[in-house]
């Protein structure tokens, strides 16, 4: 943790900021870093017109070199009424009470407060003359700023603290707890400060969908990759995984969709020269009918069934075309969908640590992962 000697007011105005990689300043000047991903509250104070006034945001990996975390989402909530503008693969979005809006030249949020898009990479928003929230989406983060004025922010609690020129009581809890001295370090930091201010209860962003389909809800990767935690809760005797991808442009060679590891066996599903294929370790198996087509969504499910040692693979297109095709895997070979492996989707620069296929950045994998089908 760092104290600027700075005199961290504008105008009149105390400043705080949260910005690229989980940097944080207090409105006091304390300049410190949070990595863990999680919905926080930056501020939580009331307005002279007595409506309750919030600010939170939605922090997420951002690296897939660091254990680092960028704001993916912010929202501000004013009485009952929440605004949110999210940013993911450089594209901005904005809601408003969960529906999609225009925010152009302002969108009223409650009362006096409403927001504007001051230009494409920067939003406002601004109650009167007692606080301004600026929002500056990148292409994969979020910068946030928020000028609050003494008599708002002095009773304010959340990340960016209270101000009161004192920045020795910057972190203090939730509960009141003020961590200083011996008691004030990076692990308090996390574990103390920044837990007590994590969100619970409904989510200012549950109504986000960061997919660019209609697909319904899902994930999505660009330029990262995701790992699931290992996984138990399923049967070895049959199991189903489905997912959503598409391939937004033609490439040689094979490419991983995902892939799925138990201690040294790696089992993938790949596209080979527009061809889905598997990969089990070291044998390609190809599906000569299930054909990949650029831009275009496809639908794949894998079946496997242990007493009779099939695996079925369904491949329906996005106008609901569909393709099928069996393979028979030797008893001698382990079986491909087992318990206690991990699950890897998306691009990593790691991936021939499980795999001799890559992953390639034209993939959008928008995981409509159906692990209750794989799940008792």
């Amino acid at each position: 943790m760092i104290h600027t000697t700075n005199n961290n007011m504008v105008d009149g105005k105390y400043q705080g900021k949260v910005f690229h990689s989980g940097h944080f300043v207090t409105f006091d000047g304390s300049v410190y870093n949070n990595h863990i991903p999680r919905q926080q509250t930056l501020m939580s104070t009331q307005l002279s017109s007595g409506s309750s006034f919030k600010v939170n945001i939605l922090q997420v990996p951002n690296s897939e070199y660091y254990n680092t975390v960028g704001t993916q989402s912010v929202g501000v909530q004013v009485g009952d009424h929440t605004a949110v503008v999210s940013v993911l693969d450089g594209k901005v979005t904005a809601y408003l009470d969960g529906e999609l809006v225009v925010v152009g030249d302002g969108v009223v949020i409650d009362d006096n407060v409403k927001i504007v898009q001051v230009s494409e990479s920067h939003y406002q928003v601004k109650a009167d003359d007692e606080v301004t929230v600026d929002i500056f989406p990148f292409e994969d983060h979020i910068d946030v700023s928020v000028a609050a004025d003494p008599s708002l922010c002095g009773n304010s609690a959340g990340m960016m603290s209270s101000c009161n020129g004192n920045y020795a009581d910057d972190f203090k809890t939730n509960t009141g707890e003020i961590l200083t001295g011996d008691s004030l370090n990076t692990q308090s930091i996390h574990e103390d400060f920044a837990s007590s201010y994590t969100s619970s209860g409904t989510s200012m962003f549950s109504s986000i969908l960061p997919v660019s389909n209609a697909g319904g809800y899902g994930l999505s990767t660009n330029r990262s990759n995701m790992v699931t935690e290992t996984l138990q809760s399923f049967t070895e005797v049959e199991s189903t995984i489905e997912l959503k991808f598409k391939q937004e442009e033609s490439s040689t060679g094979c490419q991983t969709v995902w892939s799925y590891k138990v201690d040294e066996d790696v089992f993938s599903t790949l596209v080979c020269d527009g061809k889905i294929s598997i990969h089990m370790n070291g044998e390609i198996l190809e599906f000569n009918s299930l054909l990949v087509e650029e831009d275009t969504w496809y639908n794949i499910a894998l079946v496997w069934n242990n007493d009779t040692r099939l695996l079925s693979a369904y491949l329906i297109r996005d106008d609901l075309q569909m393709s099928s095709e069996i393979l028979l895997i030797p008893d001698d070979e382990p079986n491909p969908i087992r318990p206690g492996g991990k699950m890897m989707m998306g691009w990593h620069n790691l991936v021939k640590l499980w795999r001799s296929h890559p992953y390639h950045p034209s993939y959008q994998i928008h995981l409509k992962l159906q692990l209750n089908q794989l799940f008792d």
